[in-house]
């Protein structure tokens, strides 16, 4: 099923791109995501930008179900 097909290349994103990324995601989600919080996951996560919107996403729901600020020691738990 795979014998055929396609190769390519898997890239990934460099610290930078990734912060960007986070901060326009933010952005759209009118969120005020501390800068802290951004760079830990940007630096943390670098498999996927598929896996660092989603651990974006957690990290604000449980935020926001809890009743907590987001901060970096509440990221780093």
């Amino acid at each position: 099923r795979l014998s055929g097909g396609l190769v390519a290349a898997i890239q990934t994103f460099d610290e930078k791109l990734r912060r960007e990324v986070l901060a326009r995601k933010c952005a759209g989600m009118k969120r005020d995501v501390p800068a802290e919080v951004i760079d830990l996951l940007a630096t943390r996560i670098t498999a996927s930008l598929r896996e660092l919107d989603g651990a974006l996403g957690r990290l604000i729901a449980h935020a926001e179900l809890t009743g907590r600020a987001l901060t970096l020691e509440s990221a780093q738990d």
